[in-house]
């Protein structure tokens, strides 16, 4: 039950960290482009994807 309640938890903060990079403030100050390439940054350090 520990890990199942971890691993639900876990998966809520990351639902909650994807909402929230969907919100338009991103590109409010700046281009398409760009905007996708800060995400992808951020992702990849989060992810330890470098």
């Amino acid at each position: 039950m520990d890990i199942a309640a971890a691993l639900a938890r876990e998966s809520l903060t990351e639902a909650r960290r994807s909402v929230d990079a969907l919100a338009p403030g991103r590109l409010a100050a700046a281009q398409l482009p760009d905007a996708i390439a800060d995400m992808a940054k951020k992702w990849a350090e989060t992810a330890g994807a470098s």
